[in-house]
């Protein structure tokens, strides 16, 4: 792509987050969001913004008839993302930022990364938790040793999703098109895992679902063990009752302790080298989402139009999508997988037609 001065945004998936990212293009100067699409008409006319903008039924209207878009933001179930945004770079030469899970299954990122370089396009992933305050306090630290040698870190992630929750849609709850408590909500943790702690060595996992009729798991616990020779447990669910309750990564290190919490990852709940930042370095979201996506957007143009890095690489989410495939597989065959084997689940991101096409173009 040549490189430009402005760019024009749009949205496909007029959900919930859809205004996050909206709300973070208005905040960028140089980004403008020019149009949004969505398949279910009343979300659709539903989706509110401050300025004028086109929407449409059927994003391959919207993309023929606004030809002067450079990036399109996929925020649909995940189970679409592969098939919308390898058409959306072959057919229309776009860049694409992709909500969590950037693809279902590692296979399609690889597919996704050759068809982006061959037509000349990024792929943008939104790994915003990268970007609350506290984490950043924390990835300071461990670049500058405040916290010594770590040795453990710690994921509990407690939250509420009832069955109301997954009958809301189709593709909730199922292996094809969502994936469970550590595709769905957990994935934002994992990713924080390798950005502070570094990659996974292997790992040694267990599923099972208490709290819900879905097919997937909404409770895991994790053993792993990173390539520094730290060690790991990862904890998460879904099935707390009847409130969200807590998302915190803890790191122990030679030299202390720092611990991220709150519902939201979002507050720096102890840091022993200092105690006084545990004020300055906290936060208060409003929603699970925080404030990262203007991070994610402003790499968006600082790659465009400045030829700088972007935020998250595609080729760093999609390890993060590797280590996810591999708590899956080691749950399968009830082992010890070593995560640079790059095994795929058997069942995570299969993908299932008939559901899938549900949520297609017609």
């Amino acid at each position: 792509m040549k490189k430009k001065d402005k760019l024009s945004i749009a949205i496909v998936g007029c959900g919930r987050v859809a205004s996050f990212h909206a709300s973070a293009i208005k905040k960028i100067e140089n980004l403008n969001l020019v149009a949004v699409s969505d398949i279910n008409e009343s979300r659709l006319q539903s989706f509110k913004f401050e300025l004028p903008i086109a929407k449409y039924s059927n994003y391959k209207e919207m993309l023929f008839k606004h030809p002067d878009i450079d990036v399109v933001a996929i925020i649909t179930p995940s189970g679409c993302h592969f098939e919308q945004a390898k058409e959306i770079i072959e057919t229309f030469q776009k860049s694409v930022v992709i909500e969590k899970p950037v693809v279902m299954r590692p296979s399609d990122g690889e597919l996704l990364i050759k068809a982006a370089r061959e037509n000349k396009v990024h792929i943008f992933p939104s790994h915003q938790y990268r970007f609350n305050k506290c984490v950043q306090r924390i990835k300071e630290a461990l670049n500058k040793g405040e916290l010594g040698d770590p040795f453990m870190a710690t994921v509990r992630m407690r939250w509420c999703r009832p069955q109301r929750y997954y009958d809301m849609d189709a593709w909730r709850g199922t292996y094809s098109m969502d994936g469970g408590c550590f595709t769905n909500q957990g994935i934002h943790h994992l990713d924080l895992l390798r950005y502070l702690c570094g990659e996974v060595k292997r790992v040694n996992a267990i599923f099972k679902t208490f709290g819900s009729k879905i097919e997937v798991e909404d409770t895991g616990v994790v053993n792993l063990e990173f390539e520094n020779g730290s060690i790991g447990v990862v904890e998460i669910t879904t099935a707390a009752r009847p409130d969200d309750y807590e998302s915190s990564l803890s790191i122990l290190g030679s030299r202390g302790l720092a611990m991220l919490g709150g519902w939201a990852t979002d507050k720096l709940l102890k840091f022993s080298p200092d105690p006084n930042q545990e004020e300055l370095c906290s936060e208060n979201f409003s929603s699970a989402y925080g404030y990262g996506h203007v991070e994610i957007y402003k790499g968006v143009y600082s790659k465009i139009c400045k030829k700088e890095a972007e935020a998250v690489k595609m080729s760093d989410a999609l390890l993060t999508l590797r280590f996810l495939h591999s708590l899956y597989v080691s749950h399968e065959k009830n082992k010890w997988i070593d995560v640079a084997d790059n095994e795929e689940s058997c069942k995570l991101g299969i993908k299932d037609e008939n559901l899938l096409k549900q949520y297609r173009l017609n």
